[in-house]
């Protein structure tokens, strides 16, 4: 028996039965507390993997949606005459401020609301909500047909009045893309708000470029093209929400109007204040100057504005980390996270106003070719614009991560009559220069009131925690 192997022998070293067990329950237990573990840290790179996955594709979606707008103002300023573009470029900014609106009044709170309270029933609320979009998109559409009615009877260019009703005629259509995309978001689907966009690009883009090799491209047709591309991206959202709806009980309108108005008339000031900080010049000037005036503004504005809006996606990135160190109760990782942000940012908006500075003409013949060569430097000037929104948005990403949004409303509030009234003075004194100098005016005010606001912002943060003893700003606001 010496030297052969028996129960509770392992090996050449023998145990007693009872301690070969114990020995197999340990070993046992160690696997699978390493499996747990294994299968913990899978999960972990799993969440991050589809974050940063589900960022990107927001990132891609974003760029597509910019992009697409971008091109076709660059294309229609480059072959239709100063004053059509103009006619364009002021009805444009007159849809993205009834967007605004319809933003506040329907996508916000369907954003908030639609996972929360409506979560088991997000199709049923989705139709709902599309039912109020009729109704708010109805009642705006007649709201610029009447404006254009108004215009049309005055003697001077029908241009304007002619785009305007295209955009009262397509505001249902196009704002229904801008209901596609968030509801994808709603339901934690960037792919298809990707692939939605990038269909809404792809037609707006060949239609413009049919309608120019036609000779058809005008700025009402342009709109026309604008609805045909939504519609296109809109189709699978339709589809999908007629198929899931018909096994639950419909939506009362009214209740989504109600909860909406609860929730978004905090957001209509800052909707209907935004604009007139950021973009008045454009219509001082074709009040002032003429349509041609403003076309030619909005033309050399082009560039500074496709780099405002990729500042403001990598802004919309960094959100989801500063909002966890703020909940961890980590404000020095906070103030040095939203400092390293806001630096950034500003270092990229700083290159690319050097860019704009030696390659000014060259960016307009490639864009325009040679079609506002003369007004080329303005280029260079609107370049310090996104230097002040890299500042704005570093910040604003911060005073948003510590939940302090109301600072937005505040800082409209001030810089908004200053806009206005800069508009008017600075267009009178010196025209077309005077409308890049009061743009650029009323962003460094509002870079000046949003540091005051962020500096004390995080010192009553600090003091809550503090006095509160709590470790997480968030249980100090509860306590």
């Amino acid at each position: 028996m010496h030297g052969q192997n028996c129960p509770g022998s392992l090996g050449l070293f023998r145990y007693k039965p009872s301690e070969a067990g114990t020995l197999k329950l340990v070993a046992l237990a160690g696997r699978r507390f390493l499996q747990s573990r294994a299968g913990y840290a899978i999960r972990v790179v799993q969440r991050l993997q589809d974050s940063s996955g589900r960022a990107f594709l927001a990132l891609i979606d974003q760029a597509l949606f910019s992009s697409s707008s971008l091109v076709i103002n660059a294309l229609l300023a480059r072959v239709l005459s100063p004053e059509d573009y103009g006619a364009f470029a002021v009805a444009f900014l007159i849809y993205l401020f009834c967007a605004g609106f319809h933003n506040a009044m329907l996508l916000e709170p369907m954003s908030v609301l639609g996972s929360s309270s409506y979560a088991d029933r997000l199709h049923c609320y989705i139709r709902a909500q599309l039912r109020f979009h009729v109704h708010i998109t109805t009642g705006l559409g007649l709201l610029l047909a009447c404006a254009a009615g108004v215009l049309f009877l005055f003697p001077a260019d029908k241009s304007l009045s002619r785009v305007l009703m295209a955009v009262a005629i397509t505001l249902p259509i196009l704002l229904l893309f801008w209901v596609a995309r968030r509801f994808h978001y709603v339901e934690q689907n960037p792919a298809a708000a990707a692939l939605s966009s990038g269909l809404y690009t792809g037609t707006a883009v060949g239609c413009v470029v049919a309608l120019h090799a036609f000779g058809h491209l005008t700025s009402v047709t342009a709109f026309a093209a604008l609805a045909a591309a939504a519609m296109v991206g809109s189709v699978r959202f339709l589809v999908g929400v007629r198929r899931e709806t018909a096994q639950y009980a419909a939506i009362a309108t009214y209740e989504v109007v109600r909860t909406n108005w609860n929730y978004g008339r905090w957001l209509l000031t800052s909707a209907l204040l935004y604009p007139v900080s950021v973009q008045i010049q454009v219509f001082v000037a074709a009040g002032s100057l003429g349509l041609g005036a403003a076309g030619v503004l909005r033309a050399v504005q082009l560039p500074s504005i496709a780099m405002t809006q990729a500042i403001a996606a990598i802004g919309t990135l960094e959100l989801p980390a500063l909002s966890f160190a703020f909940g961890s109760g980590d404000l020095p990782l906070v103030r040095r996270r939203a400092t390293q942000v806001t630096g950034t940012l500003v270092l990229l908006a700083l290159a690319y106003e050097a860019v704009l500075i030696l390659a000014n003409h060259r960016i307009e013949r490639l864009l325009y070719d040679g079609k506002f060569s003369d007004n080329a430097w303005l280029m260079a000037s609107f370049g310090i614009a996104p230097v002040f929104s890299a500042y704005l948005t570093g910040r604003g990403t911060a005073l948003r991560a510590i939940r302090k949004p109301q600072f937005d409303l505040a800082m409209n509030l001030i810089t908004a009559p200053f806009g206005l009234a800069s508009a008017f003075a600075f267009v009178h004194w010196w025209g077309i220069s005077g409308a890049v100098a009061s743009n650029l005016a009323t962003a460094a005010l509002s870079a000046m009131v949003l540091a005051y606001f962020y500096r004390n912002a995080l010192q009553i943060s600090s003091l809550a925690v503090v006095a509160s003893g709590h470790g997480s700003p968030i249980l100090a606001e509860r306590s």
